[in-house]
Formats: C-alpha cells, structure tokens, sequence
C-alpha cells in the first residue's frame, strides 16, 4: 500500500531562525532597574498598545495618531493589509535620562537616535526616548511604514522603501485633516548643499552599498529617495502611476520581482526634472481627512510596578544586549514584586528558549498562560513554541488547544490562525473545521507566503487539486524569490492525487481502472524519486490485475471442462500460456493443458 505522506509546514523550523544564543557575546551593560514610584500607564487602541512614562496625554496623541495614520493609508490605497501578524507595542519615555537604560545597542554600544522599530516574530517594539511630538516620532512613522510596506511590498527597493518611509514620517493631524508629505528641512538644506546622486546608481542601491552605509554620502541617499518620491507622488499624475505599477508588481511577484519597478523611462529626463523640482523649493503635501476609523475609542489603565518591570524587560529583549542581561533583572524583580507575574514569566521563558533550555521555557510559558488565562497572546507563545522546532506527540493537541484559545480571545489575530494550521499539519487526521483555519490564515495574511504554501499543500492532501493548482498558479508562482516553493506544491498535488487514486480506486479492488489512472499520473512525477517509487507502484498493480486476470480465466477454463467444452478450454489455456508473464502462472496453465491434451477429448 502507499505510505500516506502527511502535510508539512513551510514555516516549522524557520519560525525561531537566528535566535539561539551566540558562543561569545559583547558586553552591554544591564539596564538600571526604575526607580520605585515612577507612573507608568498604558493605552489601549484597535491596533496598538501603549506604554507610557511620558503621562496619559502623550500615550493617547502617540496611540491616536498612529490610528490615523493607519486610517490615511488605508484611504490612499484600499488595498493595503494593514492588519499587522504579531502586536504593536510603543514606550514613551519622559526624558533622555529614563530612556537612556533601554536605548538600543549594537556591538556593546549605545546608538544614538530620539527612538528606534525593532520587528521580531514575537511583536513590533516602538520606543521613542524623548519629546514624543517631536523628532521622535518621525522615526516611529518612518519605522511604521517600512513595516507596512514589508508586509505588503516584499522586495521593495531601496530608494522607495526609504523614499516613501521618509515621505510618512512627517505624518500630522490639523483641524481633522492628516497632512502627508510635509516638508523635511533637513533633507531640503543637504539637496541644496550637495550634489545629486545620478538617478541610475540611486535606483541600483541597495542595504550592502557604500552610498546606503556611509557618512554624507548617506545623507544624501535619504534626502534624495525622499525627493525622488515626493515628486512622482505630487509632481506628475503620469509618474505617480509609475510608482502605483511598481508596487502593485512587487505585491504578486514578492522579492524577486521588478516589474514596473525598472520603469521610469529616460532617466535623464527624469533626474533633470527632479533637479527643477528640488530648486524650485515648492513641496506640497497630501491631504486626507481622518474617518470615524481613525478616531479610535481608546482605553487607559495604571501599570503596577510588577507591570512596568514585565513590559520594559521584555523591551530589553529587542534592544541588541544579547546577553538579556538587564531583561532578566527586569523580570525578576517583577516576580519579587508580584509572584506568578505572566509578563515576567513570559519573558524569562524568552531567555531560556534563547539559551536553548527548551524544557524549561515550555514550562514558563505554560505557568504565564495560567497565570493569564485571558491573555491571548501568552496562550499563542505556548502554543507557537510548542510547535518548534518539531512537536512532541504528546505536545500537538497542546499547542493546537493553547492557539485555539489565543484565536477565541482574539480572532484578528492572523499569526494564530497560521500557527494553528501548521499544528495541523502534523495531524494524520484532520478536524472538521480544517478548511476553515487554513483559509482564514491566508485571507487574514495572503503576503505570507508559508500560510499560502501550508493551505495549498492541505488542498492537495484534501482532494482539492483544482485549488492547489490555481494556488500555485496565482500566489506560489509569481513569487520569484521562492520558485521552490511551487516545485515542493506540486509535488504535494502529485501526492494527493496519487493518494486519491489509492484511496478511490486501489483499495476497493477495482485495480484495472487505475492503471490507466497511475500512468497518466506517472508523466507528472514532480521528481526521479517520486517517478521511480510510483513507477514500482504501477508495477505491483499491473502484476496484481495480471494474476487476478489469470485466476478469472484459469477458473473458466476449468469451468469449461467441467462442462465438458474441451475445445473453448484448450483455447482458453493456451492463450494464458501464451501471454502469461507471471512464470509460476505460465507453468500451472501449461500444465492442465498438457493434461487435457494427453486425455480423452470430450466435446459438447
């Protein structure tokens, strides 16, 4: 019989990537813990939570706005998934002095800079250390927009991921109406200042070019990206479509791709209207008026200190000190205050899970999930790193309970959806409502390309052939830098209709109707592996459905002579001899034959 080859997750082992501890780490000194009686608050938005030192009016203007720039973008581009996979959380802080212990580092040493973004798997951590209506928060905006635009523009390049960042962060709201594109007078001054870079080598720059790493010279990359945008966006309706063609490529293609992107005809043309742009000094910016949407309900509540020590700890996690040094200090000082703190819990599991004491983080988030049981997404971490890197038998229907939960407590929360159908794809058998988490997985998130791979894949093993094909047709195929990932699902479909001929036709005996079945399907072998293994398949049955018809035909030759029709089985049994391929078969039709043959002859 066919080995039933279940479904594999895209996602599994890459879901942890690039988080087991390091062998040598620099030494980042560890976060002072704050002062005991320091306020801190947070509040709550549809979208994003937080956490303020900076009091309650800066938390809820810093939350409101960034539903409004939320609500603006939707505006602009209907299309946009803005639904982000994991939660956003932001840290006010009152002063350079209190931000100063949770600044970022990199190589042991602080980062200058008013706030920074750092994404991971787990959320979104926006922290802005001084002045919140300030410059720092156009770093939260520009770091805001090149998290919406990964999500929904894999692959963009350099100059217009920056470009439009830049062309974000002046975000404002006045009387009702949000202003985009506002003016940067430090972009304008260095455009003044210092020559253009030529746009060919603008356009070819990316993460790993001088221009994009060093000094001025980087300056000038920004200030440029973000005049270069501002103009296709403001300066002519034509070339606003260039960048609206562009974005709408890298959105089918993923990386990879160029599209429209290469687009700009002549560029000399282009770089000499860009200069009379900039000359000209006149930048004029957007206006949307701000919807019902973004004047969100907004909800505050006081933070305990065991709280405000949970949430910055896990803000330390993401701030570069690989040593999680100050995180854990945070953490357990939180424990003191408030035994069985599921913030804290949480956080500690972090660490072991980093250092690689898997049992013991499982153990921790189990006790945070506990602690918190409305919390959902302490109940996603349980359920998530259940999975990781691959589930325990016993582990499955935990993390497929514990993701249940986080989805019943938040069901907009599309990371759960996928994780949840990866558990699933260790199941031999599928629930009821199978169809319904995979899909919702990918609707919710359809940038994601292991939730697209994961509902294909279930199509294929479900029967639903025509689906997985127009999967990998419309999604899996476009996606230019993942071409692997259409091979690996058709081999999938392969293996569903494989399955499905075994299942429809092989097991209820009816072995000659998939003959012609199982070598059509032969032509479609996605691999030499896959071709050899049902090429031996085919074999199996085709001797099988031989034997079979030998038995059904030795029988009736016997049956004839039986009835006395030695002629009819004399015919019979010469043409098994004669066409037999079996040699032990061959040899017992020979046999009764000889024996007719050396008898008396009798005739109807």
């Amino acid at each position: 019989m066919l080995r039933r080859h279940p479904l594999r997750s895209l996602a599994g082992a890459a879901f942890l990537a690039g988080l087991a501890l390091p062998v040598t780490l620099p030494v980042t000194p560890a976060a002072a813990l704050p002062r005991p009686g320091e306020a801190w608050l947070q509040v709550q938005s549809p979208h994003f939570l937080v956490f303020s030192q900076a009091g309650e009016k800066a938390a809820r203007h810093a939350a409101q706005d960034l539903e409004r720039l939320r609500d603006a973008l939707a505006q602009l581009n209907p299309e946009l998934r803005l639904t982000s996979p994991v939660p956003t959380w932001i840290y006010l802080f009152k002063s350079a002095v209190s931000f100063e212990p949770y600044r970022r580092f990199h190589d042991g040493k602080p980062l200058d800079g008013a706030g920074y973004f750092a994404s991971h798997p787990y959320g979104n951590y926006m922290a802005i250390g001084t002045d919140p209506g300030g410059e720092a928060r156009r770093v939260i905006y520009h770091e805001y927009l090149h998290h919406v635009l990964a999500e929904n523009y894999p692959g963009l390049p350099t100059w217009l991921d920056e470009g439009l960042a830049e062309y974000f962060s002046t975000f404002d709201v006045v009387n009702g109406a949000a202003k985009l594109g506002l003016p940067i007078v430090s972009h304008v001054h260095w455009l003044r200042e210092n020559p253009l870079i030529p746009l060919p080598e603008l356009l070819a720059v990316d993460a790993g070019s001088p221009v994009y790493n060093e000094g001025n010279r980087r300056g000038v990359f920004y200030a440029e990206s973000w005049a270069l945008v501002h103009f296709l966006l403001n300066g002519d309706p034509a070339r606003r479509r260039l960048i609206q063609g562009c974005l709408q490529s890298l959105a089918a293609e993923g990386p990879g791709g160029t599209g429209g992107c290469e687009t700009f005809g002549d560029l000399g043309l282009l770089e000499r209207d860009l200069r009379t742009y900039v000359k000209a000094g006149v930048f004029q910016e957007q206006r949307v008026a701000v919807t019902e949407a973004g004047e969100a309900v907004l909800e505050v509540a006081p933070l305990s200190r065991s709280q405000a020590l949970g949430r910055l700890g896990h803000l330390l996690l993401h701030n570069g000190d690989l040593t999680h040094a100050g995180a854990e200090e945070h953490f357990r000082a939180a424990l003191a205050a408030a035994p069985g703190d599921a913030t804290a819990l949480a956080g500690l599991a972090r660490i072991a899970l980093d250092a690689g004491r898997r049992a013991e983080a499982l153990s921790l988030f189990t006790q945070a999930a506990q602690a918190a049981p409305e919390d959902f997404f302490l109940h996603y971490l349980l359920g998530a790193n259940l999975l990781q890197p691959e589930p325990a038998p016993g582990d499955l229907p935990r993390a497929e309970a514990a993701l249940r939960r986080a989805i019943a407590l938040r069901p907009d929360f599309a990371e759960a959806w996928g994780r949840l159908a990866e558990a699933l794809t260790h199941e031999e058998t599928l629930p009821a409502d199978a169809a319904r988490i995979f899909e919702t997985a990918w609707r919710m998130m359809p940038s994601r390309l292991d939730f697209a791979f994961n509902l294909t894949v279930f199509y294929a093993r479900t029967g639903a052939t025509g689906r997985a094909e127009e999967m990998i047709a419309k999604v899996l195929l476009p996606r230019r830098d993942r071409p692997d990932l259409a091979m690996k699902a058709r081999e999938a479909v392969f293996l569903g209709r494989w399955e499905g001929i075994e299942r429809d036709l092989v097991t209820p005996g009816r072995l000659e109707d998939a003959v012609p079945r199982l070598a059509d399907l032969l032509a479609q072998a996605p691999t030499p592996e896959r071709r050899e293994a049902l090429q031996k398949r085919l074999d199996e049955i085709r001797e099988a459905v031989d034997y079979n018809g030998f038995a059904g035909r030795y029988n009736r030759a016997v049956d004839f002579l039986n009835a006395g029709r030695d002629d009819e089985a004399i015919r019979l049994l010469e043409e098994l001899v004669a066409t037999t391929k079996n040699p032990g078969q061959a040899a017992q039709a020979r046999e009764l034959l000889d024996r007719v043959l050396d008898g008396p002859r009798r005739r109807p």
